[in-house]
């Protein structure tokens, strides 16, 4: 958007970019990222238990209690924490990164390839830290 001066452009016409391009794209990537996080927990659940107990309604009280031990209120707090971090790492990052502008050192590849970096050591470091809370 910086090299096509599409944000200038906005910014010409009275339209704020940051709350009329840029929110929107925040706001639905920390959505997208918690329905993958819930989806994916729902999936896993599900293929535990039928591999478990199979197509058996019968074990469902106590696959539940058991599910509910494994995962008490500090591991389901630090899920939840670290689901909230990983979102706001994968929207804010590249939008950062956009608002930084084009850099004259970089290309358009190393730009996007800098970015992707950032994003990665952000993940990694909230899984350590995640990692961390639940072992100690």
């Amino acid at each position: 958007m910086h090299a096509r001066g599409d944000l200038v452009r906005l910014q010409a016409r009275g339209i704020d970019p940051v709350r009329h391009e840029l929110m929107p794209r925040v706001v639905a990537g920390i959505f997208a990222v918690g329905m993958l996080a819930a989806l994916s927990c729902l999936i896993a659940l599900l293929i535990a238990y039928l591999s478990l107990y199979g197509l058996s309604l019968g074990a469902f009280a106590g696959f539940t209690r058991v599910i509910g031990q494994i995962f008490e209120p500090g591991v389901m707090m630090i899920l939840a924490l670290k689901t909230l971090l990983f979102s706001l790492a994968v929207s804010l990052i590249p939008v950062g990164a956009l608002l930084r502008g084009p850099r004259a050192d970089t290309t358009r590849t190393g730009a996007a390839l800098d970015s992707l970096v950032r994003m990665f050591l952000a993940v990694l470091l909230i899984e350590v830290a995640s990692l961390i809370g639940n072992y100690t």
